[in-house]
């Protein structure tokens, strides 16, 4: 499940504004690449919300560009969750040259 807020997409150029459709293409492509079964939880955020995480569950009073939190076994096989800024992702591809 892909969870996007909406205030920070606000934020983003319309050029670089990620598509649901896209993202769960990726992330099939990536599970299916990694044999993992199961479910992944992707949180689409920015920089204040990734913040006050990062300074909760890692003692890091900084943003960062993605937290992952562990998998776990489930009856349907393992789940986990990602939660990544697309402020600070967009800002590091804009450094490297390349699309968010």
């Amino acid at each position: 499940m892909i969870v996007y807020e909406p205030a920070v997409e606000l934020k983003l150029p319309r050029a670089a504004r990620p598509r649901r459709r896209e993202l769960a293409r990726f992330l099939r492509q990536a599970a299916a690449a990694s044999g993992l079964t199961g479910d992944v939880g992707v949180l689409l955020t920015g920089d204040a919300a990734i913040r006050t995480l990062n300074r909760q569950y890692r003692h890091k009073d900084e943003a960062t560009d993605v937290l992952s939190f562990p998998a776990m076994e489930t009856a349907q096989g393992t789940a986990g969750d990602l939660v990544i800024s697309l402020e600070t992702a967009l800002a590091q591809a804009t450094e490297r040259g390349h699309t968010l």
